[in-house]
């Protein structure tokens, strides 16, 4: 037996490690003749915007002209492809959102501002007579590609876009240069005059040239713009987003440095309160990450930086399921069983626990993606891939593991588990329920007060306007760039950012053009000395999506409570539900008034954070109510004793599953770059209230109306 469970063992680590190798360096595997590489399986993993860089565009049809159906949407989305297409940038992500927007995804995009213009552009084409009758439009064109005007030498001097008619066009542009000899024949792009030639004779060839291109990038985009056609409606850019690759790259690295840190400190922390069992859940940890891994190359999610929370979130999650099956066997060796069978049973009992725990998680989940956008949805695709992975890993894979060890130990000393006989600090539950219920209200109470006073500090996903970032390289005198802003803007917030401060930020309630954009940064080039390529990032929001995003957030706060007030009542009874959602309110209020005071931005990122407070901070109090309702046949109709009992037997298990959810999430809030900062902030927050509502205030709750139902 001891043997055989070493070999598996080390089977499985030896696996674990060649799978780990393999995903992130790739392995040089040898042939009968010489050497070849098998490629790291870390390149199939696809990266978003905020690692690699690129363009965020949600565009909105204008709708003054009467409804816009899908198929208008649809065909705008393949015009809008064939011109990022002819860019030659490979993957762009184009789909619809709503009724009347098209979202557009863009990544390593060499010149940001060339595709931000190539893909709004309505790009009409219209040839228009001396009497400003249109004569051919785009549709007449079947062909349209750059070329080079030479000199009699042979020099290129100029470019030029060649437009070849279709057999129709030929036959009315020969008409038309035929009737206007000696006049001009205007040639327009969106109602702006590209090219005005004078007819000096009939043309009937079926062909024209535009003149005039500054240089061959323009005559490209220009042919490219013409040959993927119109698009069918006008479009406005409501949203746009820029990240430049250095920011990319720099927030990737830290995001990694933080995620490893983290998965350290929580193995460390497993490995020291649990002993032999935290050791086989730290193997367990290392194979649910690399299954984690494999599967996010496989199904190619975009990974993001909230994507990176949730991993790490669910991680911890992981170790979540790990605890509440250790503690189960710890009660089983302490009532006198030996460790095989306390293992067995121990997994055996924290089974329903643990699929009751992690199905609420899924449902605030499936909320954020249904009614997410971006990277929220990137969020919630990661979150539910580790929960169904952890559920994998920590119910078959953990057990496999630490009956391989006990078996090569020859373990049976429950010291190893740390089991041992010792007097459990006793919380009063039931003693002192009212007084912890009333100040739960209290806090309710008192936050939401100072929400209503206060307000929202709300970030331009939900108010609208524009955020600007720039690499300065040195340290700089805000005063002094206010003042350069007021030309443009004085009513903007100037800001420095940056671990070393050497970036600007600047945020303004106002929506800026692209035109806007660029003078500013003209004007930092001038200044500083800068170039466009240290614009770090660019952020604007029309009010109008900013409204449909508060939407979107308020209806899936009320679809997730919803949900989980239906499963908790189906799993458990109406009144466990009721407690559970009002735990759950408290929790949120508690985030919501500190932002609120405090002034700290409101924005998608922190709605997507409160969805997943939501969904975690109700697994501590499910373990609680999974504990009183298998109490329920031994304490009968003694419901406070009920209570008290099944809180103090299960309080440590939620006490560290907090922690190492906080300690994994930590990491990411100190070591990870501000913008996963915002993301992370209120859920430690969150985890911190959830901690109290689930310990001291849903199981008093719950015997509150109980006792009130029965004695009715």
């Amino acid at each position: 037996m001891k043997n055989k469970s070493l070999v598996k063992l080390t089977s499985l680590i030896i696996v674990a490690v060649l799978l780990g190798t393999l995903f992130f360096t790739g392995l040089p595997v040898s042939k009968l003749f010489g050497y070849y590489d098998v490629a790291a399986v870390n390149d199939l993993i696809k990266y978003g915007l905020d690692f690699t860089g690129g363009i965020y565009i949600v565009l909105e049809a204008d709708e003054s002209e009467g409804e816009v159906s899908d198929d208008t949407l649809d065909k705008a989305i393949a015009t809008i492809r064939s011109r990022i297409d002819g860019m030659g940038v490979s993957e762009p992500t184009i789909t619809k959102q709503g009724s009347n927007q098209i979202r557009i995804s863009i990544a390593d995009v060499t010149d940001q501002q060339e595709a931000l213009e190539m893909v709004g552009k309505t790009a009409q084409l219209e040839f228009i007579d001396p009497d400003g009758n249109v004569i051919l439009t785009g549709e007449d064109v079947k062909a349209s590609t750059y070329d080079e005007v030479k000199d009699e030498s042979g020099l290129m001097v100029a470019y030029s876009v060649k437009l070849t008619f279709t057999d129709d066009g030929k036959e009315i542009f020969a008409t038309e240069t035929a009737e206007h000899i000696g006049q001009q024949i205007q040639i327009v792009l969106d109602g702006e005059v590209i090219s005005a030639p004078q007819v000096k004779e009939t043309i009937t060839e079926g062909e024209a040239w535009i003149t005039g291109m500054e240089d061959k990038d323009e005559a490209v985009n220009l042919a490219v713009l013409i040959r993927a056609g119109a698009l069918p409606v006008a479009f406005e850019a409501v949203h746009v987003e820029t990240i430049g690759p250095t920011l990319g790259a720099g927030s990737l690295s830290k995001s990694l440095v933080a995620g490893l840190i983290g998965v350290i400190l929580v193995m460390a922390f497993m490995a020291v309160v649990y002993k032999l069992p935290g050791i086989a859940a730290d193997i367990a940890l290392g194979l649910y990450i690399i299954i984690y891994l494999y599967l996010m190359a496989a199904m190619k999610v975009t990974l993001t930086l909230p994507g990176v929370a949730g991993i790490i979130l669910s991680i911890g999650m992981a170790v979540d399921s790990n605890v509440i099956i250790f503690e189960r066997i710890k009660e089983e060796i302490l009532v006198g069983k030996s460790v095989r069978p306390a293992i067995n049973a121990g997994f055996k009992s924290a089974i329903a626990t643990i699929l009751d725990a992690n199905v609420t998680t899924i449902i605030a989940g499936a909320a954020l993606f249904l009614f997410g956008s971006g990277t929220v949805q990137g969020f919630a695709v990661t979150l539910i891939i580790g929960v169904l992975v952890s559920l994998i890993t920590a119910v078959f894979f953990t057990k496999r593991i630490l009956l391989w060890i006990v078996d090569i130990g020859k373990v049976d000393s429950p010291k190893a588990f740390g089991a041992k006989e010792s007097k459990q600090f006793s919380l009063p539950v039931v003693k002192q329920g009212k007084t912890f219920v009333a100040v739960g209200l209290a806090a309710m109470i008192i936050f939401a007060a100072f929400t209503g006073i206060s307000g929202f500090n709300l970030g331009i996903d939900f108010a609208g306007g524009s955020i600007i970032q720039v690499d300065m390289h040195s340290e700089f005198d805000v005063e002094d760039v206010k003042a350069l802003m007021a030309e443009f803007d004085s009513g903007c917030d100037v800001t420095t950012a940056g671990d070393d401060g050497t970036y600007v930020m600047i945020s303004s309630s106002k929506d800026y053009t692209d035109e806007e954009k660029n003078a500013i940064m003209d004007k930092f080039a001038e200044e500083y000395s800068l170039e466009y390529e240290d614009l770090l990032s660019f952020n604007k929001v029309a009010p109008s999506i900013g409204k449909d995003l508060q939407k979107q957030a308020l209806t899936a706060a009320l679809v997730t409570v919803a949900c989980i007030l239906i499963y908790i009542t189906i799993r458990f009874e109406f009144l466990f539900g009721v407690a559970a959602v009002i735990a759950l309110v408290h929790d949120l209020l508690i985030v919501v008034g500190i932002f609120s005071v405090l002034k700290l931005p409101v924005n998608s990122s922190f709605i997507a954070a409160l969805l997943t407070i939501l969904g975690y901070s109700i697994n501590n109090t499910i373990v609680v109510f999974d504990r009183v309702r298998e109490n329920r046949k031994r304490y009968g109709k003694n419901i406070g004793e009920l209570v008290d009992v099944s809180v103090n037997q299960t309080w440590t298990r939620s006490l560290n599953t907090t922690i190492t959810t906080l300690i994994a999430v930590g990491a990411l809030y100190i070591f990870g770059v501000s913008t996963i900062r915002e993301f992370t902030l209120p859920m430690l927050l969150g985890f911190i209230a959830g901690l109290f509502s689930s310990v001291l205030l849903a199981g008093n709750l719950w015997y509150m109306f109980k006792t009130k139902k029965t004695s009715k």
